[in-house]
């Protein structure tokens, strides 16, 4: 359903019947009818949001952009392929993969 639009004088007038209402005290009920003499075509409900009116959204404020590296893979991770300078059998590194050979100065 469209949303219906007043003019302005119409809505000052119809906002100034609603709030002229509350302020003597009568409850929503009572400023309908009154908002209702002064040409609004709405509900209860729609009459309290009416009042309030449309609020922009409140938005974080936009990252800084920044070029984002590939994160590095750890030696031996990721592909499943064993290459000569981390197989077990040939040359190790042992700052990558803990040394189990016995009597290694790293290890």
């Amino acid at each position: 359903m469209p949303s219906k639009v007043y003019k302005p004088n119409v809505k000052a007038a119809i906002l100034k019947a609603a709030v002229n209402a509350r302020k003597a005290g009568k409850k929503w009920p009572e400023a309908l009818q009154a908002a209702k003499a002064a040409a609004y075509r709405g509900g209860l409900v729609s009459l309290i949001l009416f009042g309030k009116g449309k609020r922009k959204r409140a938005r974080r404020a936009a990252a800084k952009a920044t070029t984002a590296k590939a994160p590095a893979q750890a030696a031996g991770k990721g592909d499943g392929i064993i290459r000569g300078d981390r197989s077990p059998i040939g040359p190790h590194n042992c700052r990558l993969i803990p040394c189990l050979i016995p009597g290694d100065a790293l290890g």
